[in-house]
């Protein structure tokens, strides 16, 4: 009876009827309360409507009946991390790799949980893992952003440059790079020509809408020494931000307007806004 109820839940989420399948599983739940799939499929349910913390409560359940289940761990981990818990998230990712070391996603997913922590180093680790099993623009944008944030700024370049090499169309990539090349501490990598180039790609692939994307293109002019270029692109990064209210975003291309006016170029360790 209680595979039939699971049965009936799976083919009704499958028709799209959640509100019915959600019963299905929880008749399930009643008859057999630690069955574990329908506690991962309800969760997945529940997740999948943004219902987390009931979705974390099945998942939960699923990991107490199976705590040797890397699936159950996953699913708990993914739904952590959606509520801004990437402690908790980390801790039951690090679990699903040691259940099943060969999975990639959980492994990256856990990297991205440590650099959400500001964990870079142990981000760092989680990524070179992921890379020496499988190459994705992906892994190797966050394993730059990782080291990036720690000053190893010639190697953040070269796997920001592999990232655009895999995806040359990403305006996240090329930013990044530009934004490295054109405001790194580091004279040696920093290279104002390039920046320019990238800066300029990622403004138009974006749709010259991206406040972000503009204030790196403003930097590049100021490092490439194209002030005038550079004034009246911080004047549109500032407009940008302010219309899609980003008001720290708009706060810092005013700081950078200063320097500007100076014929000074920026220098920052950070990106210009929260990295994703």
């Amino acid at each position: 009876l209680v595979e039939a109820w699971y049965n009936l839940g799976a083919l009704e989420a499958k028709r799209g009827k959640t509100q019915e399948a959600a019963q299905d599983y929880a008749a399930a739940l009643r008859i057999k309360p630690d069955y574990v799939e329908a506690h991962l499929s309800l969760g997945a349910l529940l997740a999948g409507q943004k219902k987390f913390d009931e979705a974390i409560v099945q998942f939960q359940a699923a990991v107490h009946a199976a705590p040797d289940k890397a699936d159950a761990h996953f699913n708990l981990a993914a739904a952590l991390n959606a509520q801004g818990d990437f402690a908790g998230a980390a801790t039951h990712y690090a679990e699903a790799c040691r259940l099943r070391p060969d999975d990639v996603e959980a492994r990256q997913s856990l990297g991205l949980a440590l650099f959400c922590q500001g964990k870079l180093s142990e981000a760092a680790a989680q990524y070179q893992a992921v890379l020496r099993a499988h190459s994705s623009a992906g892994a190797h944008y966050y394993l730059a952003l990782a080291l990036d944030g720690q000053g190893q700024t010639a190697e953040a370049a070269a796997h920001y440059r592999e990232a655009i090499r895999l995806e040359p169309k990403t305006p996240l990539y090329l930013n990044d790079l530009a934004w490295l090349l054109a405001t790194g501490p580091g004279g040696e990598t920093r290279n104002g020509k390039e920046a320019v180039r990238l800066a300029e790609e990622a403004c138009r692939l974006s749709g010259g809408k991206v406040a972000r994307f503009w204030g790196t293109l403003d930097a590049a002019y100021a490092e490439a020494g194209r002030f005038e270029e550079a004034l009246a692109t911080v004047t549109k990064t500032r407009e940008l931000a302010l219309a899609a209210g980003q008001p720290d975003i708009a706060k810092a291309a005013e700081e950078r307007l200063v320097l500007y006016r100076e014929h000074k170029p920026y220098r920052s360790w950070a990106l210009p806004a929260t990295a994703p």
